[in-house]
């Protein structure tokens, strides 16, 4: 529903107490579902606006971080592997519940189907939630590779 052309105080006043008073009827579980569903519904708009489309996939990708002390930086290498849920030409998005931090940079390789020589690309994390993170490749991958969108 969009909103009137002229609207007024008094009708988001009007529409809030409406919306609150339908909340304040809501059991717990139907406040949680509904507060996911229209979070999921944000973010749907948010990747509406992506330059690239983004492929759904599964498919297994090997991270690797460098985690550091306060007397040593970049000292502690980690690799993993973890699960690509969908990749774009700019970025991934990972299953993952290793504890990162936004802006921290990585390496990320992975095949490609069709495509002979591993993916070795790095990139930085832009998103974070409770199920994986958002990486933006440093370069976008080219667009050679046949199997992207």
């Amino acid at each position: 529903m969009s909103p009137p052309a002229k609207n007024t105080d008094s009708e988001f006043d009007n529409l809030r107490r409406r919306l609150f008073g339908l909340i304040s009827k809501l059991s717990y579980s139907e406040i949680l579902a509904l507060v996911e569903e229209l979070e999921g519904r944000a973010s749907f708009k948010i990747r509406e606006k992506r330059k690239h489309p983004r492929k759904f996939t599964k498919m297994e990708v090997n991270v690797t971080v460098w985690d550091s002390t306060l007397s040593k930086p970049n000292t502690h290498k980690i690799s993993f592997t973890e699960l690509i849920q969908n990749i774009s030409k700019q970025g991934v998005f990972i299953e993952t519940t290793y504890p990162f931090r936004l802006n921290k940079k990585l390496s990320l390789t992975f095949s490609l189907p069709g495509v002979k020589d591993p993916i070795n690309i790095k990139g930085k994390i832009v998103g974070i939630e409770s199920h994986g993170i958002g990486v933006k490749f440093d370069e976008p991958l080219t667009a050679s590779y046949s199997s992207f969108p």
